[in-house]
């Protein structure tokens, strides 16, 4: 049942990018930023403690780089389907965090909208004045060119 699972998980690229061997699957993670390493972390902790089996990593080049091994201790050090598994959800995690992790975001998407509808709403009501009140520009009568005489 386990190997097929584990065949399952590779056949899908659960494991793409882990260097596999019998004792440990390993991989370096590269972000943009530390507080995107960390984003990172906290999300595969959240998957880790679910799954009840933790991962052994540390964290280089400012916090911008994990370094993960996954090996099971309770059957000697070898690579179990908890590995596999968390390896897969490492994978998926790292996909989720680079592509949706914005570091510091100006407004949340529910403030942009409320500022594009009161800009609107702004933009509307001065041109609404503007044309209920007129122009602001006196308003002459221009009297017609003569015509040209014809006589000779």
């Amino acid at each position: 049942m386990n190997k097929n699972i584990i065949e399952n998980i590779v056949a899908r690229g659960g494991t793409e990018g882990w260097d596999t061997d019998v004792n440990a699957l390993k991989k370096a993670f590269e972000f943009d930023s530390f507080e995107e390493g960390q984003h990172f972390i906290m999300r595969v902790g959240q998957d880790a403690e679910a799954k009840d089996h933790h991962p052994e990593w540390s964290v280089s080049h400012g916090g911008r780089v994990v370094n993960v091994t996954l090996t099971s201790h309770f059957a000697q050090n070898t690579v179990t389907r908890l590995d596999f598994e968390l390896a897969e959800c490492m994978n998926n995690a790292y996909t989720e965090t680079r592509g949706s992790f914005k570091m510091y975001p100006f407004l949340e998407p529910k403030q942009w909208a409320s500022l594009k509808i009161g800009a609107g709403m702004l933009v509307s009501a001065i041109f609404f004045f503007k044309f209920a009140t007129g122009t602001s520009y006196e308003q002459k009568e221009i009297d017609a060119a003569p015509l040209p005489s014809t006589a000779y």
